[in-house]
């Protein structure tokens, strides 16, 4: 999804969420100064690794150790943030990490290192993270915006990490594009977020993240791209 496209939706998340554009562009300004200089690579680097290929997206919901433990998975693996830790934790290094730098972000330099490319997320709430993290990371990376692209940075569409990574995928025209450990909801085609409250707090930080999965899932729901399924 090029970012004309995906404006309306971002648009939407800004006013739902009281976000601030400026800082996100803030943010992305950081990003291109900082990856600068790194081993930056483009759509030249992650397209053979998705165009017509079977691709798994890993998200970090609660069933992702136990599914990881049990099968294997052959194809372009893309890890969103901290699923990067379950799968290192079997010796899975994925293909891609789609990260905006929260979480175990050890983890995702160790599989940089081993080869998987990293693609790194700019919005007004990783300023500190994006200066702490950005410099670690040796292999390829590529920089990404939440807001409109700026300088070499790049914007194929969704929110989280997750849905970010689902949206890669149907960006760049995989073949198929299963979702492993999006644990929206009992019915794995119908997500619902309110059966997560068992698995976080419903404090204000937890209420927040009930928002997000249901942006996710509405986000994914939009694409209405038949290659994607959930894993069962």
């Amino acid at each position: 999804m090029e970012f004309s496209e995906w404006e309306k939706y971002y648009s939407q998340i800004l006013l739902d969420f009281g976000y601030e554009r400026a800082k996100d562009e803030e943010s992305a300004g950081v990003l291109a100064e900082l990856s600068t200089g790194k081993n930056l690579g483009g759509v030249e680097d992650i397209k053979p690794l998705l165009v017509g290929k079977e691709v798994y997206v890993f998200g970090d919901g609660p069933s992702l150790k136990e599914t990881v433990d049990r099968y294997t998975f052959e194809g372009t693996l893309i890890a969103a943030n901290g699923a990067t830790s379950a799968l290192m934790a079997k010796g899975i290094v994925p293909s891609i990490i789609v990260t905006d730098l929260d979480g175990k972000v050890e983890d995702q330099v160790a599989a940089n290192e081993k080869g998987a490319i990293v693609i790194i997320l700019a919005h007004g709430d990783n300023i500190p993270a994006l200066n702490e993290w950005v410099p670690k990371f040796t292999g390829r990376i590529l920089a990404t915006s939440q807001s409109a692209p700026v300088k070499h940075l790049l914007n194929f569409g969704g929110f989280t990490d997750g849905d970010r990574g689902v949206f890669l995928a149907d960006h760049f025209g995989a073949k198929r594009i299963i979702l492993v450990g999006f644990d929206f909801g009992s019915d794995r085609g119908q997500p619902q977020p309110e059966d997560y409250e068992d698995e976080i707090d419903l404090s204000d930080r937890g209420k927040v993240k009930m928002r997000k999965l249901t942006w996710a899932n509405v986000l994914i729901a939009m694409l209405d791209n038949p290659a994607i399924s959930f894993f069962r």
